[in-house]
């Protein structure tokens, strides 16, 4: 079979989703946990798996999957071995992307920001390696989600979250 044909032939979601509701909480980071809490209890496998998009020193984007370690009132720490690619161009350039894919549910959480070096992760220190293990702790700062839930009439619905002068406003895409 051709390849193209294989592709065009593939199947596409068909389970049934959740709705997304049409009440939106001030803080993306409270949807944020309502969301994997409802991932959580409903066996979505590896939850708290995530891709983690830096950009090279070429301006190349590199994408690669980590898992999230901890949610701060400020943002989502993951951590690294020291010696990774990831850590060098991080270092190089903050801006990085994350994102989230809960096939099951139908659900993606896409987030925009920035990653900084956690030296005191103290008030997280139990959900991390690193007090055991030389590595690397990151919070990645959000300045932009967006939350997408596919429908089960086809389509999706999607609202995005932009932080605009330190408070976080919203809007249904």
């Amino acid at each position: 079979m051709d390849f193209n044909t294989l592709l065009k032939d593939s199947k596409l979601l068909s389970e049934s989703f959740p709705e997304m509701g049409s009440v939106y909480p001030e803080d993306p980071l409270a949807f944020f946990k309502d969301w994997f809490k409802h991932a959580y209890e409903n066996n979505v496998l590896e939850p708290a798996v995530m891709t983690l998009s830096t950009v090279d020193d070429n301006a190349h984007a590199d994408s690669r999957i980590v898992a999230l370690k901890a949610v701060d009132e400020t943002g989502f720490i993951f951590e690294t071995p020291n010696a990774r690619q990831k850590v060098i161009q991080i270092r190089n350039n903050k801006n990085v992307a994350l994102n989230f894919y809960w096939k099951s549910l139908g659900r993606q959480i896409r987030i925009r920001g920035h990653a900084c070096q956690l030296l005191d992760f103290s008030h997280v220190a139990g959900n991390l390696d690193a007090s055991e293990r030389d590595l690397t702790v990151y919070r990645v700062v959000p300045n932009v989600i967006e939350f997408y839930q596919t429908l089960n009439e086809g389509g999706n619905s999607r609202v995005k979250y932009k932080l605009v002068k330190q408070e976080w406003a919203h809007e249904v895409l």
